[in-house]
């Protein structure tokens, strides 16, 4: 549905907090507590008693199909119950939820509202969300200046954006600004950027042989 984040610690339920990012979070939780039904079990009354939390985790859980078998439908419901709730960490998970149609009815104009939402709360995610939608058109009138400027800003401590930036010049065929975009995200890490520059770099040299072999024709 989205991509990977930290399962947050939840005070009322420290069995089940991993306070990282671990693959597995029960991975961590067995040490105190082996059956991951026992988890789920606890999880699901501190839902049912408010904790948002608790319901963030459930999504999350059922979302990546940790300890129980995946489900978009029950993660959807548990994300909602908790972004319904106010709790930041859960307004990014809904809107992709929304966005891809993952478990609800997808909705572009829903998962933009989410992501602004979620964008507000500080999540950046989120931002490059928006700058993506916007660019696309995806729920939102299609501007793809306003949206090269906002993933332009977005760039400086996000290397998708970075890598988005450099797809987006590919595709038009402007293979220097694709591949600055690329190099710079090679050197923020990003784990695409090297086949990204690989695929620029093939594209230039078939772009240069199309424009070699129109320039023989005209002769």
């Amino acid at each position: 549905m989205a991509k990977a984040r930290q399962i947050w610690k939840m005070e009322e339920f420290q069995p089940a907090a991993t306070g990282g990012t671990l693959e597995d979070p029960f991975q961590e939780a067995r040490v105190t507590m082996p059956r991951s039904g026992e988890i789920i079990a606890a999880l699901r009354n501190a839902a049912r008693e408010g904790s948002l939390s608790a319901s963030f985790i459930l999504g999350r859980l059922y979302d990546e199909g940790w300890g129980v078998g995946r489900n978009p439908r029950v993660a959807t419901h548990w994300y909602l119950r908790a972004g319904e709730g106010g709790l930041p960490e859960a307004l990014y998970f809904v809107a992709s939820a929304y966005y891809a149609g993952d478990g609800v009815a997808r909705n572009q104009k829903r998962a933009i509202a989410w992501y602004k939402k979620a964008a507000a709360a500080g999540d950046r995610g989120a931002d490059f969300a928006l700058a993506v939608a916007v660019l696309q058109g995806d729920g939102v009138r299609k501007d793809e200046a306003a949206g090269v400027r906002l993933l332009t800003t977005i760039s400086r401590h996000d290397a998708d954006a970075m890598d988005y930036l450099a797809c987006h010049y590919l595709k038009r065929g402007r293979f220097l600004l694709a591949k600055k975009w690329a190099v710079r995200a090679a050197r923020s890490g990003h784990e695409f950027a090297q086949g990204r520059l690989a695929e620029i770099e093939k594209a230039r040299s078939i772009h240069r042989t199309l424009d070699a072999r129109k320039r023989e024709r005209k002769r």
